[in-house]
């Protein structure tokens, strides 16, 4: 079994060092905001992630998170990938052509990826504008749409022939000439509502309905989120979250683009191997233990919030 990452973390909310609690649950409000686009339950038409990036000193820049690069995580081979793909989009931005860029991120059993997931960058006067897109192709459909593409990128790629390829190496492409980007992007992937929904605008609009109703869920939930104690109570509150987003009308998926559900993972726990979750957040203090009977092995020991005993935890860790 793979390990399952999780979509919507809220231990990445908490304060980094340097940066104020306001600016911690900005941050929390746009990263829940985003989740509500991708990890909805929906037509993918409507689940299009709109935002917008810059430049600065170098580096991909967002406004509320800072320099991208500084949230690269390098914990599984998938990470590895997908880190050499954001500084190949990261040196393109610098130089600024072409004008527009597609990486593709096609579905992963090895961290729990059932969906594949289009990212396209577009250099405007000022901004980079960003679109992550959910989509239903499986790993042959993104190989077929990447040797597409790489026919119109002005680099010299190499053929795309293997998933991990694909997942490493980003796709900069200029479409021929008169044609916009959605148009050139529709008829080598074929047709779609998500294309006709960029077009009118619909994805930047449904972005600024999301982010006032992540503002509100977060906003009266941030502060168990900080005094949320371990791992197990961050599952919690996270499921917490998206049962509030459900009662006003979007649903999480329980497994997606972007991972598994806290409702998920506390269903599944003791059976899921949770990328992280026994690992760069656990701490002695945080993490309190007691006389118990282990649910997994059966002894009696010293056991977690979930009855888990210190060896067993262990094994879920390394994915044994």
């Amino acid at each position: 079994m793979g390990t399952e990452r999780l979509a919507l973390d809220t231990r990445r909310w908490l304060p980094r060092s340097n940066e104020t609690a306001a600016a911690a649950k900005r941050r929390a409000v746009v990263d829940f905001a985003s989740a509500l686009n991708e990890q909805r339950e929906g037509n993918l038409e409507n689940r299009t992630n709109f935002f917008t990036l810059y430049i600065k000193e170098g580096k991909l820049f967002h406004p509320d998170f800072g320099f991208l690069q500084d949230y690269l995580r390098n914990e599984t081979r998938i990470d590895g990938l997908e880190n050499e793909a954001f500084y190949r989009i990261q040196d393109w931005a610098n130089l600024g052509d072409p004008k527009t860029l597609i990486w593709i991120s096609p579905p992963s059993e090895e961290v729990g990826h059932t969906e594949s997931r289009f990212v396209i960058f577009e250099i405007g006067k000022a901004q980079i504008l960003c679109r992550a897109i959910c989509s239903d192709f499986n790993e042959k459909d993104c190989l077929r749409a990447a040797e597409q593409l790489v026919a119109f990128s002005p680099l010299n790629l190499l053929l795309i022939e293997t998933s991990d390829n694909l997942r490493r190496i980003p796709i900069p492409f200029e479409p021929p000439r008169g044609q916009s980007w959605v148009d050139f992007l529709e008829e080598a992937m074929g047709p779609s509502l998500v294309w006709r929904n960029i077009r009118a605008g619909k994805d930047v609009r449904a972005k600024g309905k999301n982010l006032a109703m992540a503002e509100s869920i977060v906003g009266k939930h941030y502060s168990e989120i900080a005094s949320a104690k371990g791992n197990y109570e961050h599952l919690v509150v996270g499921r917490r979250l998206e049962l509030e987003a459900k009662s006003q009308g979007i649903s999480f998926q329980s497994v997606g683009s972007c991972g598994i559900s806290n409702s998920e993972a506390l269903r599944g726990f003791g059976v899921f191997n949770i990328l992280f979750f026994f690992a760069d957040f656990k701490s002695e203090k945080s993490w309190d233990y007691h006389a118990g009977q282990c649910r997994v092995c059966g002894l009696d020991l010293p056991v977690g919030p979930c009855n888990i005993c210190k060896n067993c935890e262990k094994k879920f860790e390394f994915g044994l």
